[in-house]
């Protein structure tokens, strides 16, 4: 759900007077009156407007009195509560819960789904909170794009649907369920349903995505009337928020300061991209490891290596080690991560660059195209790694391809986008892409300090080096891989040469820092 506790209201412009400000009016009369029969078929017949009208802690109190004065309060009161109250996803699978949600009623299934996909999101296990918006969706029927046959619910289904599958890694998920939440008709008084849509599409593309369609998605966002639902001062917030990405570094780290994070609310995974994208280029590199060790430590909504959630402090992380150096340390955060999310395996690909093993990074890469394509920074991304495994490989024409490729993508490179590229790459594309900015763009901040050309060890090299480090003599080795001697010391000196080292015990050091033991 998008969370509504703790929203920074100093700056929420005037609430309308509209339908979602009469009901609430309308229920709070009744309650006052003691008309709680009254007061629990308002609610009961127009849920959307209850749950999208009050506050949540408004809402829990109306709902905790109308339990002990109602006789019958019925399924949804009831199921609320329970949800409210739940410490566990599990327990809205019991069969309690469930023989309560009467199978032949849709709308009862449909209120069941939401308390559970809830329950996902809150404890951060975002793959399951998809299944649950699936449903959602399900019991509300196709999209009927001339009338709302749902008084919204179906419209909220597809932006549950856009939120959980972003917080789950799932961006062309997201983005898709956003688009169609933008395809329903219009709903007045729950405009900001659209609203919230345009906004999350374009934190995708300020984080992932095109920079100029999250600008394009945000103008749209302003043209949507606001209601007097709580949802609004919360979707400012991450209207500001995705702003501030859009920014260079020195305007971006001052709206920063601005940003509370109690107003992010489920949204922070994504202030860690920008956290990492603003003070990585200013060069606040040892400040950025604080921060994210940090908030590795906070009772955030998260499961460790589930989902984007689960995955994007230690993947940040690990980009910090790999370009100090330290790829022992990246490739087990990498470990931590979730390798079904597109990101960690685009991550694990360039620490495979920086161990020496293009090869592998390439593979890695080549299987990534149809995840990283519509997402115009994470194809960027791919087409560096691209261009530096095939230079570092020798293979001059197809690093050339890929550089020239991503010269070709609409309106050009941006220099933040140029940064992407290893330092190596640049000067090939500057030298042979016409189409290559020429302007300078900084230093690279992706892929840095990358191993020599000729430099990856082998994997007969590699296994020497193993052998090494479990402290086996030359002779042992050449027993062990039915080799000679000679062939031994050869291919340890070629190791060595590799390594920048001269004994064998260097060679094991260099090569656990490299990660590649």
């Amino acid at each position: 759900m998008v969370e509504n506790e703790h929203v920074n209201i100093r700056e929420t412009p005037t609430e309308p007077y509209d339908h979602l400000h009469c009901f609430v009016e309308t229920v709070e009369e009744a309650i006052a009156r003691k008309h709680f029969v009254e007061a629990g078929r308002l609610i009961d017949e127009d849920a959307a407007s209850a749950w999208f009208g009050f506050r949540t802690d408004r809402l829990f109190a109306i709902i905790g009195l109308l339990l002990t004065e109602l006789s019958d309060p019925g399924f949804f009161l009831t199921s609320v509560h329970r949800a409210m109250t739940a410490a566990e996803p599990d327990v809205l699978f019991s069969p309690s819960v469930v023989a309560g949600a009467e199978k032949s009623e849709p709308a009862q299934q449909y209120f069941l789904a939401v308390f559970r996909m809830s329950a996902f999101r809150s404890n951060g296990i975002h793959r399951e909170a998809v299944e649950q918006a699936e449903t959602m969706r399900k019991h509300q029927g196709g999209l009927v794009s001339v009338f709302d046959r749902h008084n919204g619910w179906a419209l909220h289904a597809s932006v549950q649907l856009g939120i959980s599958a972003m917080l789950a890694g799932d961006f062309h998920r997201a983005i898709a369920a956003f688009t169609e939440a933008q395809l329903h008709v219009e709903v007045p008084a729950f405009a900001f349903l659209t609203r919230d849509a345009l906004v999350k599409s374009a934190l995708i593309h300020a984080s992932f995505g095109d920079p100029h369609q999250a600008e394009a998605l945000l103008d749209r966002a302003e043209e949507v009337p606001r209601t007097s639902s709580w949802v609004e001062p919360q979707i400012d917030v991450h209207r500001d928020f995705t702003r501030m990405l859009l920014q260079d570094e020195q305007s971006g780290m001052e709206a920063m300061k601005e940003i509370h994070l109690h107003d992010i609310g489920e949204m922070w995974p994504f202030y860690i991209v920008a956290l990492h994208r603003l003070m990585g280029t200013a060069g606040y590199r040892d400040d950025l490891e604080y921060q994210l060790k940090m908030f590795e430590t906070l009772p955030l909504p998260k499961t460790a290596g589930h989902g984007f959630s689960g995955s994007v402090v230690p993947l940040k992380r690990a980009l910090l080690a790999l370009s100090s150096g330290r790829g022992a340390e990246a490739q087990e955060l990498i470990g931590q991560a979730d390798p079904e999310v597109p990101y960690t395996q685009l991550i694990d690909a360039a620490a495979h660059l920086y161990a020496g093993r293009p090869k592998e990074a390439l593979l890695s890469v080549t299987q990534l195209r149809s995840e990283t394509s519509g997402l115009r920074l994470l194809e960027v991304r791919r087409l560096a790694i691209v261009a530096a495994a095939n230079y570092a490989s020798e293979n001059t024409p197809d690093s050339l391809k890929a550089l020239e490729q991503a010269a070709s993508l609409q309106r050009g490179l941006s220099s933040r986008e140029v940064q992407l590229f290893s330092p190596e790459t640049r000067r090939l594309a500057e030298q042979y892409i016409t189409q290559w900015p020429q302007e300078h763009a900084g230093p690279s901040m992706f892929l840095t300090g990358l191993p020599d050309p000729g430099a990856a060890l082998s994997e007969r090299e590699l296994v020497i080096i193993r052998e090494i480090a479990m402290g086996h003599s030359r002779a042992q080795i050449a027993k062990n891989l039915y080799v000679s001697l000679n062939t031994v010391k050869s291919q340890l000196q070629s190791a060595y040469r590799k390594l920048g080292v001269s004994s064998g015990t260097s060679a094991v050091q260099e090569a656990e820092r490299r990660g590649l033991l």
